[in-house]
Parts: structure tokens; C-alpha cells; sequence
């Protein structure tokens, strides 16, 4: 593959409906459609009510067995995330294990055409979300076998190169017009020490990963494949990413104050978020994540 999210042989709707008819007897399939594509999975709506992920390959595969397990042992965070109802772990047909989840009902919110003021009124529940999630006990996200950091998200120096390579990317495009502010940034804080924090994140805490509803509330969050022990900093970054700047003493008010060393890294990682989805949404011709990001 020449980028990590293409699939050598995209699947098709009858091919689906065999994996799932061969490998889960207690479910009848009545109707299937194709529900969404990203970097990692496919996703599947059947009967309308079910949305079945399945990886697109190896490195895809572990993120959905981290998944399930997070999903399993997840206490209420006050809104909708997929709880794994059909899991199959050692599939008939099909390489990678999947899962199927009751619908998460409503619109993510990179396609639910957000103003500002739409944006102001989540500062609060993000926050809130967040302060709860960050708040489960280490010792028993170590007993589920929750791992810490694998790829190591708060490493700046690690993902300069990265990030300039994709930047330029979007130069020569013309989806932004300089890359030079972003990589002052970087370079500013090249040497920041990064303390050692841990709390259990969502670690791919974006505008596709939030689900709102008709009146633009956060009523879900979807895709946890990247949850693992993880500095806070990492989910801190939807702080600088997508909410105005206007709306952030009232997060830090709900959901506690951070050091100061932690909001420069969730803005760095703010960046190389934004940076990354923009370069993959334009490739894949995603209009609404090439806004977003």
C-alpha cells in the first residue's frame, strides 16, 4: 500500500454479508450498507440498528481488540459510546477480528456545519466528558490490560519530520498558504520536557470521533481503537483544535486547571492532529474533515 489507509481489495456488501452470516449465528441480516471509511476501519450499518467495524488491516486489527476491551469496562461518561454486542474474535472468511455495536444515533460533528456559538456551547460538556473519563483509576485500567502509550503521542521531536512533510503537502495543494507558522511552533518547543502524567484517554479525540444531535449537543463519542494509558495532553488538544479560543476559561473551569507545560503540548498535538487529518482528508476527497481540520 502506498498510504496506510488503502485497502489492496476494498470489500464488497455481499462479501460483508458472508463474514457476518458465517461467524455470527444469532444474527439474522436483513439489510447492509457501507456506513463510513477511515484510516483504519470500514463500517458497516446493518438492519438499520448495528454498525459493524472491521479493520482494514494488521495494525488496524489490534486497535479493534484495544476497542473492545476498553468499550467492555468503560463506566458512564454521560454520553452514547459503542458497547460491543457482537464480538468475534477468531473470525471464519475474514484475517482481522471486528465487533458490532448498537447505532451511536446522530451526526459527527465535522459534518454538522458548526458556527462558533455552536462550538462555544460544547466547551462545557466536552469538559465534562473528559474530567470523567481522565479520571478512571490507573491500577484498574492496568488490570483490564489497558497499555500504556505504545506509540509514544507526546514525543515532539518524533513527528517534526512528519509534520513538515505533511504541511508541505498542503502548501503545494493549496488547502493552507504557509506552512511557517505551524513549524515555528514546533521548533519553539523542539526541547520541551515532557513531565510524566498518565490518565486513561481517548487518544483520537477529534470532530469526527463526536456525535451530536439535531440541536448540535455532544450526545456520543465513537472510534476508541487509540485508547490507552495516555498523557492527558493528548485528548487536551481538542481544547486548541475545535473550540474558540473565546470558549477555553470555561473549559479549564469545568474540567480542572492544567500546567501550563500541558496546554503547550496539547497544542502542539493540536497541530500535528489538525496537520495529519487535513493531508489524509484531502487525499481521500473528505470536503467536510479538509474544513474541519
Amino acid at each position: 500500500m502506498n498510504n496506510p489507509w488503502e485497502q489492496k481489495k476494498p470489500l464488497t456488501v455481499m462479501q460483508v454479508r458472508s463474514i457476518l452470516q458465517n461467524n455470527l449465528a444469532g444474527l439474522s441480516v436483513q439489510s447492509i450498507s457501507m456506513f463510513g471509511e477511515g484510516w483504519d476501519n470500514t463500517t458497516w450499518l446493518v438492519n438499520e440498528n448495528f454498525v459493524f467495524r472491521l479493520p482494514k488491516h494488521k495494525e488496524a486489527a489490534s486497535l479493534i481488540v484495544n476497542e473492545m476491551r476498553v468499550l467492555v469496562h468503560l463506566p458512564n461518561v454521560a454520553v452514547n459510546v459503542p458497547k460491543p454486542i457482537y464480538q468475534c474474535t477468531e473470525p471464519k472468511g475474514f484475517p482481522y477480528p471486528f465487533y458490532g455495536h448498537s447505532l451511536v444515533p446522530g451526526k459527527t460533528a465535522d459534518k454538522s456545519r458548526l458556527s462558533d456559538v455552536d462550538r462555544l456551547q460544547l466547551a462545557v460538556s466536552i469538559a465534562r466528558f473528559l474530567k470523567t473519563l481522565h479520571a478512571f483509576p490507573i491500577e484498574q485500567a492496568e488490570k483490564l490490560g489497558i497499555v500504556y502509550d505504545r506509540i509514544s503521542r507526546v514525543a515532539i521531536k518524533e513527528r517534526v519530520d512528519a509534520v513538515k512533510q505533511r504541511l508541505s503537502y498542503l502548501v503545494d495543494q493549496h488547502v493552507i498558504e504557509s506552512a511557517t507558522p505551524f513549524m515555528a511552533q514546533y521548533q519553539r518547543y523542539i526541547d520541551l520536557k515532557i513531565p510524566e502524567e498518565w490518565v486513561l484517554a481517548h487518544g483520537g479525540f477529534y470532530a469526527r470521533h463526536l456525535v451530536l444531535d439535531d440541536n448540535k449537543h455532544l450526545t456520543g463519542v465513537i472510534d476508541w481503537g487509540d485508547s490507552e494509558l495516555i498523557h492527558p495532553a493528548v485528548d487536551l488538544a481538542i481544547v486548541y483544535q475545535f473550540l474558540p479560543s473565546e470558549s477555553h476559561q470555561t473549559f479549564w473551569q469545568e474540567y480542572g486547571e492544567v500546567s501550563e507545560t500541558t496546554k503547550i503540548i496539547a497544542k502542539l498535538r493540536a497541530i500535528y492532529s489538525a496537520v495529519t487529518m487535513a493531508w489524509y482528508a484531502h487525499q481521500v476527497a473528505d470536503k467536510s474533515l479538509v474544513l474541519e481540520s
